[in-house]
């Protein structure tokens, strides 16, 4: 999943423009700070879908 996060991170966000002062995280340094963030509110949603199912193994 994670992989699958990645990929699209970096298929929507691969060519962001910063403005000047953050323009060395601009383009592809961009992805990994993005997909982090993307990351934990993923780990949140899962948690919260299979805390539901307590049968779950």
């Amino acid at each position: 999943m994670s992989g699958l996060l990645a990929f699209w991170v970096q298929k929507r966000f691969g060519k962001t423009e910063l403005p000047n002062l953050l323009a060395f995280f601009s383009g592809s340094r961009f992805v990994p700070i993005v997909s982090s963030f993307f990351a934990i509110f993923l780990g949140v949603a899962l948690f919260w879908v299979l805390a539901s199912y307590p049968d779950w193994h």
